[in-house]
């Protein structure tokens, strides 16, 4: 649900700022998607030997990262733009 909430957000400007600062939130939605397949696995409920560990916290983490700096970034870069 965040995921579908973020990608709703649109931006219409052309401030190169804020538009990679928007790819990196799609970037970080895709790696909170990967968290959600890989902790789907963890379970081993497909026996998939590669995903029964807990590689799932490698792209929380990255994810995390990403949505940490553009959620502090983005309002700035949008204040400057008005």
């Amino acid at each position: 649900m965040f995921c579908t909430m973020q990608a709703r957000a649109k931006y219409e400007g052309t401030d190169l700022t804020v538009r990679r600062l928007r790819r990196q939130q799609y970037i970080s939605m895709f790696f909170l998607i990967c968290t959600a397949v890989l902790m789907f696995m963890n379970r081993e409920v497909l026996n998939a030997p590669f995903f029964n560990r807990d590689h799932w916290k490698i792209t929380l983490a990255i994810a995390a990262v990403f949505q940490l700096y553009s959620s502090f970034r983005l309002p700035a870069a949008l204040k400057k733009t008005e």
